[in-house]
């Protein structure tokens, strides 16, 4: 038997950290007009420790979305984990459709994700959005539940619920949002037991046809 790459473990920590594409989300339950694309960047944090006194984990991500049609877009997200304190490394990338069942209100995300450092590591996120408008067209809280289903044998299943926040401009171009989440699965004590906890924030921006024409309308 060949001998395993300490990737290989740290992959596996990830599974409960970031599920290979990481359980945060930074996103509403609004999907993108025909045509529209969104580019955002983030940042997270993951720890173990519920008083999020020493970080394990951290993440600096990419996601592209575009709209393919009313209430339907697909998201491309990449991800790359590392810990400060081991020194290990992760790439992450996970893709899927997302379909707006409620206007603005409710949709379903259903991404797959690999980890490009492990040959056979798949996970799916089947995830649920629904938002909530503080200020209209500025200010929303989206709550986010999510089941992490591994495709292989390595990885027990999990489930992590997310609160996201943001903040949009007046143009509806640019947004800010801040994400909180937990994660609780199988450990060594209890057969659903909290496992983790995350931050995250990032930054959107729009561009296509969707935009445009809101700008028009200014």
């Amino acid at each position: 038997m060949q001998s395993i790459k300490p990737i290989f473990f740290f992959v596996l920590s990830l599974c409960f950290t970031s599920c290979v594409a990481p359980y945060g989300d930074l996103q509403t339950a609004e999907t993108l007009d025909e045509g529209e694309l969104e580019v955002g960047a983030n940042y997270a944090n993951y720890s173990a420790d519920p008083d999020q006194q020493n970080a394990q984990q951290e993440q600096l991500g990419l996601q592209v979305a575009y709209g393919l049609r009313e209430r339907l877009d697909v998201r491309l997200s990449y991800s790359y984990l590392f810990s400060a304190i081991g020194g290990e490394e992760s790439h992450i990338l996970g893709i899927g459709p997302k379909y707006e069942i409620i206007k603005d209100k409710f949709s379903v995300y259903w991404p797959v994700g690999t980890a490009l450092d492990l040959e056979g590591f798949w996970q799916m996120h089947p995830t649920l959005l629904y938002t909530v408008p503080v200020v209209a067209d500025r200010f929303s809280v989206t709550a986010s539940p999510k089941y992490l289903w591994s495709l292989d044998n390595n990885t027990n299943d999990a489930f992590a619920a997310n609160f996201i926040l943001e903040y949009r401009t007046k143009n509806d171009r640019f947004a800010v949002r801040g994400n909180i989440g937990w994660l609780y699965g199988e450990s060594e004590e209890k057969s659903f037991d909290f496992l983790n906890r995350q931050y995250t924030v990032g930054f959107i921006s729009k561009f296509g046809l969707g935009v445009s024409a809101a700008s028009d309308e200014m």
